[in-house]
């Protein structure tokens, strides 16, 4: 990583968290109740190592097997320092398995279907000592009722319940 790159990533997080700290104060929050969650997809490992050194520690992505695979890389470039990986955007079935090995939390949930899998790639994760802790899963409440963006219909309580 080059001196230049590293100085572009320390500008634009000072700038981000700026803008947070004011949103916090502006809606009467404090700052450290707020998580910056930033999303790393198409970005290098290096890029998340350097937002690592300078204190971020949660990330997220939004493609399974571009995370995996990142998800190792960064591990070997920080060490043993923990990072929280969140997968955001909809998950498929077929890869529930694979996010449940590497994610911290899986957001945009909202199938049974897929609810099941995670489970089942959480437990065997936890089995073989590929994850210390349970998954954590949030489910995505469609307040609009278009079903192109996903998302349980908030008035479908039967639905909400079964997840």
């Amino acid at each position: 990583m080059t001196a230049e790159r590293e100085a572009q990533l320390r500008d634009a997080l000072a700038s981000v968290r700026a803008r947070l700290e004011r949103a916090a104060i502006d809606a009467g929050r404090d700052v450290d109740d707020v998580e910056l969650l930033p999303v790393t997809k198409f970005f290098p490992a290096d890029d998340v190592a350097a937002l690592h050194r300078l204190g971020c520690t949660a990330f997220a992505e939004s493609r399974d097997q571009e995370a995996a695979a990142k998800v190792e890389d960064v591990g070997r470039l920080i060490g043993g320092d923990p990072v929280r990986w969140h997968m955001v955007g909809r998950i498929q079935r077929n890869k529930a398995r694979s996010v449940a090995g590497w994610a911290y939390a899986a957001h945009s949930v909202d199938s049974a279907k897929v609810i099941a899998a995670l489970d089942r790639g959480a437990v065997e994760a936890l089995e073989e000592g590929r994850r210390a802790e349970p998954l954590r899963v949030y489910l995505q409440i469609s307040l609009d009722g278009d079903e192109s963006r996903g998302g349980v219909d908030v008035n479908d309580q039967e639905r909400i319940d079964e997840l």
